[in-house]
């Protein structure tokens, strides 16, 4: 069964390299790992090898064998931290995340002298200038996509070279301050708010709190509710008088679509004479 096996292995392979080179044939190469996905018995291949027709090391033909099968790794992440340094910085790059949390734009912690620091990624390179011994590798990520798109990311490096200024701090500028501490990325939609259900006598509960009556009145005349913006025209310092009615559930606070429904919302257009 063995004389087989090295007799159809010797058919599959020769025919192709007339020239029994002895050295590697790229070709030969490819061809033997496509033999090899077929899970052909290695000591086999072994023993067709020690024939001595062909020199060349079954080692390789594995390596080349997992090139082909294996998903190329971003092996070195380019980083820009926020200090006073005109350049990014070369990490290496996790085995253990998903690539997507490795594209330019997206956040990671790397250490950074003495302590670690949220960067955000600009690029991949396959080689650096860094000494093997001292590259360190990315700590972990934060973003299943960039919070920073790509057009963004191309104007914050033009503002950095245009004014002279070190990449990583117009980064971290650009950042909101909650990104900017590891925090997840969130939209979070207006501030309305409106009068509580309960019944209320404002004679006897505002008796002592003026200011806290005349936001309750103002709001019971805003049928829709009001916003911050709104309140923000209207008094100064209206936070605290509305905190106060919240805690006495005289006041709620609902949160607005960012989006609003513009199905929901668009109105009739007029009617259509014949």
């Amino acid at each position: 069964m063995t004389n087989l096996w090295q007799s159809a292995l010797y058919t599959a392979i020769f025919p192709f390299d007339k020239l029994f080179s002895t050295e590697l044939s790229t070709d030969l190469v490819d061809k033997i790992s496509i033999l090899l996905t077929l899970d052909l018995h290695n000591d086999v291949l072994l023993r067709l090898f020690n024939l001595k027709r062909i020199k060349i090391g079954y080692s390789a033909a594995c390596m080349q064998h997992s090139r082909h099968n294996k998903k190329p790794l971003k092996k070195f992440v380019q980083v820009a931290v926020p200090a006073p340094l005109y350049s990014c910085f070369d990490y290496l790059s996790p085995n253990d995340v998903d690539d997507k949390s490795l594209n330019p734009g997206c956040r990671v912690l790397v250490p950074f002298g003495r302590r670690f620091q949220i960067g955000v990624i600009l690029g991949h390179s396959d080689t650096t200038k860094v000494a093997a011994g001292k590259l360190k590798a990315v700590q972990s990520t934060f973003d299943a996509e960039p919070v920073l798109p790509q057009e963004l990311l191309k104007l914050l490096k033009w503002a950095a070279s245009y004014y002279q200024y070190p990449i990583g701090e117009v980064i971290h500028t650009a950042i909101p301050s909650l990104l900017r501490k590891g925090k997840a990325p969130s939209i979070k939609g207006q501030a309305i708010w409106r009068t509580g259900s309960g019944p209320v006598d404002p004679d006897t509960e505002f008796k002592r709190a003026p200011r806290q009556l005349q936001l309750y009145r103002f709001l019971q005349h805003q049928h829709g509710g009001a916003s911050d913006e709104l309140l923000n025209q209207q008094f100064e310092n209206w936070r605290t008088a509305m905190k106060s009615l919240v805690a006495k559930g005289l006041a709620i606070k609902t949160e607005q679509p960012c989006l609003a429904d513009a199905v929901a919302s668009a109105e009739a257009g007029p009617e259509l004479t014949a």
